[in-house]
């Protein structure tokens, strides 16, 4: 189990993987690299209905990284979608790329709204299959697509289905693993 690499977490909403990925982040000793998703409750979008997500670098604070459209990953609600995949043509696939030698990568979170962007997703996959860069990701797993699906069971990478009954187990397992990363 210490040689794990590629770790994906997934969970129902509400179950806390978005809080052990990023407890686990502080148990990792090197640079981070990557892209974090957050969404906005208060800020409803009002072509659909749903709160607005946005894109940041995971090293960013929110707070001082200004939204705009070039971060705007767009609004969801059941069937209403608006997707902006400019963003993840553009700043995504900026932020997973030229990633430091010394770096691991943290991608929170894998959704179906990058699903149709095949810059984005290609590489998502490249990531995945570098030996160099450990990865750290959250991967949907209300939604079923062919992306999430591969992504899911993508050769290399070790996928935990986080509960509220098991989200301290695995914390204290994976904080073990992701320590040893160099």
């Amino acid at each position: 189990m210490q040689n794990i690499r590629k770790i994906l977490l997934g969970g129902d909403i509400g179950t806390g993987e978005d809080s052990l990925l990023l407890r686990l982040m502080k148990e990792i000793p090197l640079p981070l690299a990557g892209v974090r998703t957050l969404m906005y409750q208060d800020r409803i979008d009002p072509d659909t209905g749903g709160a607005e997500i946005y894109l940041y670098p995971i090293t960013a604070s929110p707070d001082s990284y200004p939204d705009s459209v070039e971060n705007f990953v767009g609004s969801c609600t059941g069937r209403n979608r608006k997707i902006n995949q400019d963003v993840f043509r553009n700043l995504g696939v900026s932020l997973l790329s030229d990633i430091p030698e010394d770096a691991a990568v943290i991608i929170d979170e894998i959704g179906f709204f990058e699903e149709d962007v095949t810059e984005y997703t290609d590489r998502i996959f490249s990531l995945l299959d570098d030996p160099a860069h450990p990865v750290l990701a959250v991967a949907k797993t209300r939604y079923e697509c062919p992306f999430l699906t591969k992504i899911k069971t993508y050769p290399g990478t070790s996928f935990y289905q986080v509960t509220q009954e098991n989200r301290e187990d695995l914390f204290s397992s994976l904080s073990e693993i992701v320590r040893t990363w160099n």
